[in-house]
């Protein structure tokens, strides 16, 4: 069966009994947005708690595997998939963990410029136990955001 019908024709949960009954394995890859490549076991983790305990046979080979728990890498190819489809720009996850230790962001933000970014999403892991997108809105000009994060923005002129 192509895996587009597959897809298209089952909830989430009867996806991943699926991926496990054709033997892919957790580590096979099911979804792929730009860099971020999600496997079987990654999609586990979305999963309601209680209904990911009641699948054990597919998810006892997932190591560390705390059903419910939204891991980076879901976040990240979310975030991809917002800026390919929308004028925004969406930070890495690590930024925040990086700002928040007082580290450079230069990096992350080098040879960007972004005069057609009309938001800038950042996820933000608090104490990694809860997300929050820090949104903002109504970029007014690149010099503004030269005073919201000075190093390493520039500017077309």
């Amino acid at each position: 069966m192509p895996f587009a019908n597959f897809f298209s024709k089952h909830e989430p949960v009867s996806r991943l009994i699926e991926a496990h009954k054709i033997g892919l394995g957790t580590n096979s890859i099911l979804i792929e947005v730009q860099p971020t490549k999600l496997t079987v076991g990654d999609l586990w983790t979305l999963i309601p708690p209680d209904v990911a305990r009641r699948h054990n046979s597919e998810t006892k080979s997932l190591k560390n595997f705390r059903p419910g728990w939204l891991i980076d890498k879901v976040i990240e190819a979310a975030m991809w998939k917002l800026s390919l489809q929308y004028d925004v720009f969406s930070a890495d996850t690590t930024l925040a963990q990086i700002a928040g230790r007082g580290s450079s962001t230069r990096l992350l933000w080098s040879g960007l410029t972004f005069t057609t970014v009309s938001k800038i999403f950042i996820p933000i892991n608090k104490h990694g136990i809860h997300w929050t997108l820090l949104v903002r809105m109504n970029i007014l000009s690149c010099d503004k955001l030269k005073q919201l994060f000075p190093i390493g923005v520039k500017c077309d002129r």
